[in-house]
């Protein structure tokens, strides 16, 4: 019984079954008509769909050039002129803040995407306990030139971003980083 698996095994690994795949060619598609003229509507189709994807690669590197254009850095003169301040432990309303900003575009770019530094220190030794890179992505009307824009960061649940400040804790901040665009009103 193994010698009969055994040749059949070997018969069937030197039989070879050679698939030549069949190719169609553009010209061969279009003179498919009868007096073998090239077929006018089929070179229609083909171009329209060609003319279409061009279009579309188009459309796609206008989108990737235009994400690429919106998260420039800010140059280092511009980002002085970005001011702003900061508390931290903040109640508004029913919601409590660990840390909020509120910043100063004073340039002509648009603010995308901001980076913060807090540093939290202790009073008694006013030595550093603990700092924290957070970043905010800014919405669509935050961040223009020559406007105020409010940022809030979350100290519990699933955006936690700082902790809160403690009673014998104080802290300092720092704008270490701004994305952004140069800005045209339209």
């Amino acid at each position: 019984m193994k010698r009969l698996w055994l040749i059949l095994l070997l018969v069937f690994i030197s039989c070879e079954k050679k698939n030549t795949p069949k190719t169609v060619t553009i010209q061969e598609e279009s003179n498919k008509s009868s007096d073998s003229k090239p077929n006018p509507l089929l070179a229609q189709k083909l171009y329209e769909k060609y003319k279409k994807e061009a279009r579309e690669n188009l459309a796609r590197e206008a989108r990737q050039k235009n994400v690429n254009e919106k998260y420039k850095e800010f140059p280092k003169e511009l980002l002085t002129k970005v001011s702003g301040t900061a508390d931290m432990n903040v109640k508004r309303g029913v919601t409590r803040f660990s840390f909020v900003t509120e910043l100063y575009n004073k340039t002509n770019w648009k603010m995308n995407k901001v980076f913060i530094v807090v540093k939290i220190y202790s009073k008694d030794s006013r030595s550093l306990l603990t700092s924290w890179n957070i970043s905010k992505k800014l919405d669509v009307d935050e961040g223009i030139p020559f406007t105020k824009t409010e940022l809030f960061f979350y100290a519990k649940g699933e955006y936690f971003d700082v902790p809160f400040l403690e009673k014998d804790q104080y802290f300092d901040w720092e704008l270490v980083e701004i994305q952004g665009y140069p800005y045209e009103r339209k």
